[in-house]
Order: C-alpha cells, then sequence, then structure tokens
C-alpha cells in the first residue's frame, strides 16, 4: 500500500522515506552556534531552572530549541510555561524512573482514564522509549461523562515527564539524545466511535503536550488503518508539530515485519509481530474497554445554585478572582468548584508577584496551577492547591481565544483544611476517636474558627495528662503552651493532632445575607463535616465522633449518623468539657482564632483603630464598641474584618450610612431619599479625584466612559 497525505505530511510504505532532516553533527554533539543559543537560553529562564533543575542539560534544552526552529523568542515562554507546570503539579519530585513507576502514577489520576487502552511497553533498538496506542478500543462517548478534562492533561503530562525523567537517565550514561516510538494500532475504529466533544478535549490536550515535550518523538507508525484515515488525519493534523507529522508513517499488510524492524521482535508482544512472552497475544497491553456506568458523574452531585457565584467573562478577555491569605500556615489549602454554562475557557492559578496583585497575569507571578483549556459539558472541574505561603492567589478565568462568546462561570471558591504535621495517615490505621469544637461563633469581629482533633481511643489518659480542657477554662498562656507542644512535640504528635477550618468574616456575612439564607448553623456543620470528611480522606480509620452541638441536638446527631454511618457518634452540650478529644479541639480552634485576630492586617486603608486596639471582637466589649463607631464608612460600611449581617453592625449601618435607594423605585412612587450618587460629585468649581475604594479594586470595576 502506498498513501501520501498533505504535501508529504503523512506518508506510507517501505520505511525508505526522509522524515526528518540530515543532522550536521553526530549524535550527542553540539555545534559552536547551538552552544551560545544554550547559553543565552539558560540565562533567560534561570528562575525555571531553579524550579526544575533535572533540565539544566544540554540534550533536555536542545529539544526546544529544535522543536521551535532555533527561535529563541518563541522558546522562551514555552520553556518558562514547562518548567513552571512541572513544577506546579510537584512532577519534579516524583520518582518515575521506571516504566512501571510511571504507569503506577498515571493510573492515580484518575478512575475512569484507567480505561485508556494502551501502554508504555519498553525501549526499542535504539533505546526510544515505545508507546502502543489502542486508539480502536478508546470508549471516547464513555470517558467524557466520567472524568475531569484536567485529569486527561495531568495525566498526560505525568506519563510524558515519567518517559522524559527514563530518557534523561539513558542519557547521561550514554552521552547522546533519545527520545519516544509511538505505534498507534487503529484496529477496531469506525467513525461512530467519534465522539466529537472527546475529539476536541484530546487535541486540545495534545497541542499542549506538543509545546511543554517538543522534538521527543522520533517515530511514529500508524498500523490497521480503517478506509476513512484521511477523514482522520484531517482532524489531528492541526495539532501535531510540523516536525511530528513529518514522522508519521502508515504502515500496510506487512506492518508486522516493519514493527519488528523498527522496534525489535523481542520488546514486541505476539499481537504486535513480536516473540516477546506472556500470558494473552497483547501482554501487560492495556485493552481499554466500555468505561462501567457506575463511574459517571451524576449532575445531582453538583454545588447547589445557592452556593455559587457567577463570573461573566467577555470574549477576547481575562477575569480574575482574587483570594488574600496571610501568614505563613502549613497545611493550608485552597479549594475550588466551577461549571461553565457553554464551551471551553482557559483555567490557571497563579501566586501573585509583589505589586502584581491587580492584573490577571503577569510573567514574575508563582505559578499555583497550570493553564489548561477546559470544558465542562459533562463533568465539573474541582480540585485543591497548596496556599501555605502568604499572599494574593488569583484564580484566572482567559476567555482571550474567543472572538463573540462571552464565558459564564458558576463557582465556589474557599479555603480548604489547614493540617497539623500528623494529621495525615495519623495512628497508621488504629482507631481513632475525633472531636470538633469551634472558636468565635458570637464575636462581631473576625474568623469562626473550626478545628478537629484525632487522638488513638487508647491514648486518652496521655491526652488528659497534656493538660486539656475547655479553652474558656484556661487562660491564654496555658492554651499556647498546649497548643505549641501538639505543634512541635514529637511525641505529643503521635498522641493528637487536629486540622482547621476558618470562615472568614466576608463568608459568614455573605452566607447570611443571600437570597437563599445560608444560615450561621447551616455554615457551622457544613465546616464540621468537611473537617470529619477530610479525616477519612487522609486514611484516619475514625471509629468515634464527639461534637460540641451547634443548634438541636438530636437533629444535629442524626444528620451526621445519616452522613457517616457504622460510626458512633455523639453531639451534645458543653462536649469540650467532657470529651477530652473536644477540648483538644476547642484549643486549636481558640488559639488560632486569637492569632489571626491579633495578626489581623487590613487591606483597606485608612482604617481607625482605638489606642487600645479593637478588642476581643464581642458586641458587649468597649474597645469593639469604639472600633466599630470609628471605622464605618458612609457609603461603603465596614471593612473585611467585620461581619456585616451581625445586628450589631447593621444597626451602626443604619445609623451612621448614607442612605440609598434604587433608581426604579421613583418609578414605582417610593419614598425618595437622596442618591448615593451625591455624595461622591464634587463641590461646584472643584476637581478632586477621589481615591478608589477598595470595593471597586477588588472586583477590578472601572467607570465606563463610552459604548
Amino acid at each position: 500500500m502506498k498513501l501520501k497525505l498533505s504535501k508529504n505530511r503523512l506518508s506510507s510504505g517501505s520505511g525508505d522515506e526522509k522524515t526528518m532532516a540530515t543532522p550536521t553533527t553526530a549524535p550527542g554533539e553540539i555545534s559552536e552556534s547551538d552552544r551560545k543559543l544554550l547559553d543565552e537560553l539558560r540565562k533567560r529562564i534561570h528562575n525555571e531552572l531553579e524550579l526544575v533543575k533535572a533540565y539544566d542539560d544540554d540534550f533536555s534544552l536542545m529539544r526546544w530549541l529544535i522543536g521551535w526552529d532555533r527561535k529563541i523568542e518563541v522558546v522562551v515562554p514555552k520553556i518558562k510555561f514547562s518548567l513552571r507546570a512541572i513544577h506546579a503539579l510537584g512532577l519534579d519530585k516524583e520518582d518515575l524512573s521506571t516504566l512501571e513507576k510511571v504507569t503506577q502514577k498515571c493510573d492515580e489520576c484518575s478512575v475512569p482514564l484507567r480505561y485508556l487502552p494502551g501502554s508504555l511497553i519498553g525501549l526499542d533498538h535504539e533505546n526510544n522509549v515505545v508507546s502502543l496506542q489502542m486508539i480502536g478500543h478508546l470508549d471516547a462517548a464513555g470517558l467524557m461523562p466520567a472524568t475531569r478534562n484536567s485529569d486527561l492533561y495531568r495525566m498526560r503530562i505525568a506519563e510524558s515527564e515519567g518517559v522524559m525523567q527514563i530518557i534523561r537517565k539513558m542519557e547521561k550514561e550514554h552521552g547522546k539524545p533519545f527520545g519516544t516510538s509511538v505505534i498507534f494500532d487503529l484496529d477496531g475504529l469506525s467513525m461512530g466511535q467519534i465522539d466529537m466533544a472527546a475529539l476536541k478535549v484530546v487535541t486540545t490536550m495534545l497541542s499542549q503536550l506538543q509545546e511543554m515535550f517538543p522534538d521527543v518523538i522520533r517515530k511514529i507508525f500508524v498500523v490497521n488503518t480503517p478506509t476513512f484515515i484521511q477523514v482522520l488525519w484531517g482532524m489531528i493534523s492541526p495539532c501535531l508539530a510540523k516536525q511530528t507529522q513529518q514522522k508519521v508513517k502508515i504502515l500496510g499488510n506487512d506492518w508486522k515485519q516493519h514493527l519488528k524492524e523498527n522496534i525489535g521482535e523481542e520488546v514486541l508482544f505476539e499481537r504486535w509481530g513480536g516473540t516477546r512472552q506472556a500470558e494473552t497475544e497483547y501482554g501487560n497491553v492495556r485493552m481499554g474497554g466500555k468505561i462501567p456506568a457506575e463511574l459517571r458523574y451524576d449532575p445531582a452531585n453538583d454545588l447547589p445554585a445557592e452556593k455559587l457565584t457567577k463570573l461573566v467573562v467577555s470574549s477576547r478577555s481575562t477575569s480574575f478572582v482574587p483570594i488574600t491569605l496571610e501568614g505563613n500556615v502549613p497545611g493550608r489549602k485552597l479549594y475550588w468548584w466551577w461549571r461553565l454554562e457553554n464551551n471551553d475557557i482557559h483555567f490557571s492559578i497563579h501566586r501573585a508577584a509583589e505589586g502584581q496583585e491587580k492584573v490577571a497575569e503577569h510573567d514574575d507571578d508563582y505559578m499555583v496551577h497550570p493553564k489548561f483549556k477546559l470544558q465542562t459539558d459533562f463533568v465539573p472541574e474541582d480540585g485543591e492547591v497548596s496556599a501555605e505561603e502568604p499572599g494574593v492567589y488569583k484564580f484566572i478565568f482567559d476567555n482571550t481565544h474567543s472572538t463573540f462568546r462571552s464565558k459564564t462561570v458558576k463557582m465556589s471558591l474557599k479555603l480548604e483544611t489547614e493540617r497539623s504535621k500528623t494529621w495525615k495517615d495519623f495512628g497508621d490505621g488504629v482507631p481513632c476517636v475525633l472531636g470538633i469544637d469551634e472558636a468565635g461563633r458570637g464575636p462581631v469581629l473576625g474568623p469562626m474558627v473550626y478545628a478537629a482533633a484525632i487522638s488513638p481511643m487508647d491514648q486518652n489518659a496521655e491526652l488528659k495528662a497534656l493538660g486539656v480542657d475547655d479553652s474558656k477554662a484556661l487562660n491564654e498562656a496555658k492554651r499556647e503552651e498546649i497548643f505549641e507542644k501538639i505543634n512541635n512535640d514529637e511525641k505529643i504528635q503521635q498522641i493528637v493532632a487536629y486540622a482547621i477550618r476558618s470562615l472568614s468574616p466576608e463568608l459568614i456575612s455573605s452566607s447570611m445575607l443571600k437570597r437563599h439564607k445560608y444560615s450561621l448553623n447551616e455554615v457551622s456543620h457544613d465546616a464540621a463535616i468537611a473537617l470529619i470528611r477530610d479525616a477519612f480522606a487522609c486514611n484516619v480509620n475514625v471509629v468515634e465522633i464527639k461534637v460540641d452541638t451547634v443548634g438541636p441536638k438530636a437533629t444535629y446527631q442524626a444528620k451526621l449518623e445519616r452522613l457517616f454511618p457504622g460510626i458512633s457518634i455523639c453531639v451534645t452540650e458543653k462536649a469540650d468539657s467532657l470529651f477530652p478529644i473536644v477540648s483538644a479541639a476547642s484549643i486549636a480552634a481558640k488559639v488560632t482564632r486569637d492569632t489571626r485576630l491579633r495578626n489581623w492586617e487590613f487591606k483597606e486603608e485608612n482604617i481607625k483603630v482605638p489606642e487600645n486596639g479593637f478588642g476581643s471582637g464581642y458586641p458587649g466589649d468597649p474597645n469593639t464598641k469604639k472600633f466599630l463607631q470609628l471605622s464605618v464608612h458612609p457609603i461603603f460600611g465596614f471593612c473585611s474584618l467585620v461581619r456585616a449581617s451581625w445586628k450589631t453592625a447593621s444597626a451602626i449601618v443604619e445609623k451612621r450610612c448614607v442612605p440609598g435607594y434604587w433608581e426604579d423605585d421613583e418609578e414605582e412612587g417610593k419614598p425618595q431619599n437622596k442618591k448615593m450618587s451625591v455624595w461622591l460629585q464634587p463641590k461646584e468649581g472643584t476637581e478632586v479625584a477621589p481615591k478608589r475604594n477598595v470595593y471597586f479594586k477588588e472586583r477590578h470595576m472601572k467607570n465606563v466612559v463610552s459604548f
């Protein structure tokens, strides 16, 4: 069979075709001109090479230069993104030095993705890593409703980086470059299997892989081609680099012989003409198959509308949502959940560089989550990232690729659980008791902090010996002494561990003031439930749960028993006095809240604080009362330290702030108060440019001056 498509980009036949330029130097040798380019490249990406030191070798960097025609201005942004992404995904810290370890890492990404057909099978005659992909066995239509788009990116990037670790190791040993040989077996593929939604995701992902790992593929063999190969090639080829297109060979009926000659019969299993021994003709190659219906995502699990906020991203623009975090907090995480109403969008997370908090993306930002082009027609995107470092974390939604369509994102962004050092895998499977308590439910200032503590069932006496008690019964010095031991005494860390969820004043206020009211009891219950789930997710063998009640204890206990069947649960008043494990949780919550309040940094400007500070935050505290009176703004009310939903705060707003009304009220015959805009207008004859309030700064709002 002879087949040629699109200006010789795809060829088939005897294997005599020249598919790449003849090198001017021997394998492993680098020309003087390339040496100069490498030196310049190293200078331009010094910071990224510090992040991922393994890529600071000549062969690795030459791949980018060769892959992008030695155009260093093109190479620099691409390699910067690639190395930052590898670091953000934590792959630079993974041991992926064998094919087995690479496969294991890929399997961890998603259960449905384990049904993807194909495997890494070994090394060919030239020591290139061989990848065999059984495209005809792919259940594309079943895959999309079962896994997040981002999981596919993570899995393929992990696989590619694993292959690169193996290749780099061989290059150091042999002193010459290696790559990959890919076999695409299209046996069983039909037009009916081609799912357009899946194809769009796959081609987008392949384009990104080409940019992140250029000039790695040495050979591509396509076997068992269907009659519609030209149609298929037209769909796939645009996402392949020019050099990659030139390496594709479609083999005819004698494909097994070609594979034996180019790959090696000792590497290939019987199904592909090899002599490699295995129980079946397919060996260890994953054959895929139908994805079970029970693995499909159930839209009923979407977050309820009242817990979501809406963000509209205009065409050809980028929007971001900033979250400001204070102080270094070990174990702190940020969580996201979002779904698009239609189509796709680029999503990433950055920690803003100093001075770049107000722009969506900057080259000096620290990449927390790589930019992926994602759609959520079937499965929403959710996940968590470490946020131990202080700063402004920017959740970025990039729609610059869309010429006309705006995108509507419905999302929930929140601070995830903060954990002590030994919380994860605590006790190595021994039965544990978990206690939950909170601090700061009543104050008008500051966060409400929920804490869970865990301890082995047989360590109750040791826990008492630590001195735990209801945090309100201990003085501040004693609470901090116990908390310091829990954090830093290795012996105590084996007796008790804790996790924290800190609910900001803004979250509390916005929840309680929503149209669909989200009461403080519901907020509290959800925080406690999240902590319990986190313990199970971190492999803690929880057999008993003790909770200081919020609201009617019988109703609360029944709710927890429905969610966590088989666990002994006790919800009661004054649990922090009755159970040492709840006392430990009470101390963790109280010390954490007090520390946050003591170290509070106002993000608003010119907040007036009394000489003696703002007090404990309780409405009856004289210093707190004075602070509320001093700090209220006549237009924008209170700063983010204050829970605006509290009656204490709302009463001051009603008395001290400018009354306002919706302009529609005039038409409806309602009483007309003075418009807020009047108070913002300068007096006649003056041209004073007012300072922009933080309300507008955080939301990146600007005046519209023309349409």
